[in-house]
């Protein structure tokens, strides 16, 4: 029983590192800026992402949680804590109303907060 749990967990861990590598991308009619954490007001860049959830019709959580990856930049403060909280959250299971308000708490912090996170 150890055995299986321990292989599940190894392969949990591989499918989330493949997911974060290459993720899938839903198809879009319109493209967004890339989020950075840095020179972007949170807030408002949320509106417009949401604005192209609907019109890009990713109306299900795991497809908003999904498409956000792809819109935040490469290496970015942004990019990194969605990685911290993709490995402690199982996608399948993605609240989107939980991202988005993680989201907005994480990058709603001030400037010098933002930098410590910044690893």
């Amino acid at each position: 029983m150890k055995m299986m749990h321990e292989m599940m967990s190894s392969m949990l861990s591989t499918f989330k590192l493949t997911m974060l590598e290459n993720p899938p991308k839903a198809p879009s009619k319109i493209d967004l800026a890339k989020f950075d954490g840095r020179n972007d007001d949170p807030k408002s860049w949320m509106l417009v992402y949401e604005k192209a959830c609907q019109i890009n019709n990713w109306n299900t959580d795991v497809l908003k949680v999904n498409s956000l990856l792809s819109n935040l930049a490469p290496g970015s403060t942004a990019q990194k804590w969605f990685c911290a909280r993709m490995v402690s959250h199982n996608i399948e299971e993605s609240n989107w109303s939980e991202w988005k308000s993680s989201f907005l708490e994480a990058f709603g912090q001030n400037r010098v907060q933002l930098a410590k996170m910044d690893y």
